[in-house]
């Protein structure tokens, strides 16, 4: 797979307080931690345009199954559905459960195809947001909590 990537920064003071989570999923590049001592999980996807919608609801249904239960959840990533101008926007598979942060376009040509989700006990916990970039045609996103 080109073209893609992840990644999670993680601050140096919890740089060895993770465990990395894994799930068979080959059609999307991810990587998913848990941080037990926060009680939160942290997973970021990126979805190819060449993988279906079928596929990439099944393949991330595969990947939240693998994440801790009873943990806050963070899943990101740029899953290439707009969320400002597909019809379909709505049926993209996210449990009802998660509530969508980003609310800005995140690319230079105005739609909002990275994506992030918080299913969290306290959502005032969570505070996110998109920071220019100028080396991608995508912006930024970041949560913090």
């Amino acid at each position: 797979m080109a073209g893609g990537g992840v990644g999670i920064y993680v601050r140096d003071s919890l740089a060895g307080t993770y465990e990395r989570v894994t799930a068979n999923v080959t059609e999307l590049e991810y990587v998913a931690l848990t941080f037990a001592e926060l009680n939160v999980s942290v997973c970021v996807v990126y979805r190819p345009n060449s993988v279906t919608r079928a596929s990439f609801e099944e393949g991330l249904c595969r990947i939240l199954l693998e994440l801790p239960p009873g943990r806050d959840i963070i899943l990101g990533g740029d899953f290439n559905i707009d969320l400002l101008g597909d019809p379909h926007r709505n049926t993209i598979g996210i449990p009802e459960s998660y509530v969508q942060l980003i609310t800005q376009p995140t690319t230079t040509y105005g739609s909002l195809l990275d994506h992030i989700y918080v299913k969290a006990h306290d959502l005032t916990n969570y505070s996110s947001g998109v920071c220019q970039t100028y080396y991608s045609d995508h912006d930024a996103t970041y949560v913090c909590f």
